[in-house]
Order: C-alpha cells, then sequence, then structure tokens
C-alpha cells in the first residue's frame, strides 16, 4: 500500500499505517488539508520566495528580459536597496555577456581556465573574511556596500568553508539574494533551483504523501 500511494516506506510509516488501519490511514489521505504538516512547514520557512504573488516574485527574481529591459533603460530598478544591489550585478553580466557577443576570445587551455579560477577563488575568499568581520545582522550590507565587480567576485567564486560561514547566519530571503547574484542574468535560476529542493523536500517529509504523489504525477 505505501509503495503505491506514497514514494516509498519511511522510518515509521508500516507502523503508524498498521495501527491506524490500512483504510483510516487511506481516508485521512484523501483530506491532506485535514493532516497536520509541522515538520515539512517549518521547512517550507526557508522559502520566503514561495509566499510571494507572481507579480512581486517576477520583481524580486527578475528574468534575463527584465534585466535587458532595465540595462537598456525602459524599466526602472526596484526600489528595495538590497534589491537594487543584486540588480546591479545581474545588469553588469548581463552587460559583460553582451559586450562579448561576437568579440574575439583568447583560447585557453583548461590549466589556464584552472588557474585563473582558482584565482577567482583567492579572491573570494579574501571579500569573504572581510563580510564575516561584521556583526552576522549587517554581513549582507557589507555585501551590498561593495563594488559591483566584489560582489560579483564574492557571489559566485566562493567556496566552503567561508560559503558554509555566511549561509549559516544568513537569513532565507539573504540566501535568494546571495543565489540570485551568484548566477544571472536570469534571476529565474533561483526559483527553478529552489522549485527542484522543494519537490524533494516535500516527497521525504510530507505527512500528505498521497497529494505529493499525484502532484508529482
Amino acid at each position: 500500500m505505501l509503495n503505491r500511494f506514497t514514494f516509498g516506506p519511511r522510518p515509521g510509516d508500516a507502523e503508524a499505517v498498521m495501527k491506524m488501519g490500512p483504510d483510516a490511514w487511506f481516508e485521512r489521505q484523501l483530506n491532506p488539508d485535514s493532516i497536520p504538516d509541522p515538520i515539512l512547514d517549518k521547512r517550507l520557512a526557508d522559502y520566503p520566495s514561495l509566499y510571494l504573488p507572481p507579480n512581486q516574485l517576477l520583481v524580486e527574481f527578475p528574468s534575463n528580459q527584465v534585466i535587458r529591459q532595465v540595462a537598456d533603460g525602459k524599466r526602472s530598478e526596484p526600489p528595495e536597496v538590497t534589491l537594487d544591489g543584486a540588480y546591479d550585478v545581474l545588469i553588469a553580466k548581463y552587460n559583460k555577456q553582451k559586450a562579448m557577443q561576437g568579440a574575439v576570445q583568447p583560447d585557453m587551455t583548461d590549466d589556464q581556465k584552472a588557474a585563473q579560477r582558482k584565482q577567482e577563488q583567492a579572491a573570494a575568499a579574501v571579500l569573504a573574511d572581510e563580510v564575516l568581520a561584521f556583526p552576522k545582522a549587517e554581513r549582507m550590507q557589507a555585501i551590498m556596500k561593495m563594488p559591483v565587480e566584489q560582489r560579483m567576485t564574492l557571489t559566485e567564486f566562493v567556496t566552503d568553508p567561508q560559503r558554509g560561514l555566511l549561509f549559516n547566519d544568513f537569513s532565507p530571503r539573504d540566501k535568494e539574494t546571495f543565489n540570485l547574484m551568484a548566477g544571472g542574468p536570469d534571476g529565474m535560476h533561483v526559483i527553478d533551483g529552489e522549485l527542484q529542493q522543494l519537490k524533494v523536500l516535500r516527497a521525504i517529509l510530507s505527512e500528505r504523501q498521497l497529494q505529493e504523489v499525484m502532484t508529482d504525477f
């Protein structure tokens, strides 16, 4: 039964079905709103973008088209300071990509590419240490005060342990903003990544197993 109507039995699931009875368990699964899901709900709080209306979602995680419009002066940047700082990074990445299109790029060997990446990571590590010297509540603000190029280097190339130390003390929203600057210029990659993570979390943690199976189907 569990193999058919769930993603597979988790520890304790078989015992719960036996205690409740198969018919009662299935009837309960047919009414998912009646099933408390505190563990999953707690984890969902790490993804504030889930609770944004679609129009606000497109502002906070701009598509490549939105960034192009802002870069071309056809659309205004958001007034919120932290988000405006993230837009600056995405616009810089868009302009960099645009400048590279059609330009002759020097051929680099794999060793040269690896050396360049190592250099970028070393620079990011220095910047991360500077940010970590600030009180926890001031670290994102410190990042936003960096020149755009430094913000790009830090967010794209920082590795563990500094990256983990930063994320341990970031709020969920700050984590999303950091990831927004790390990719790009299309900010929708953050949402795509979170949706994939949420799919796994729901499959593992949700007590509303039948609902999750039907949604996946």
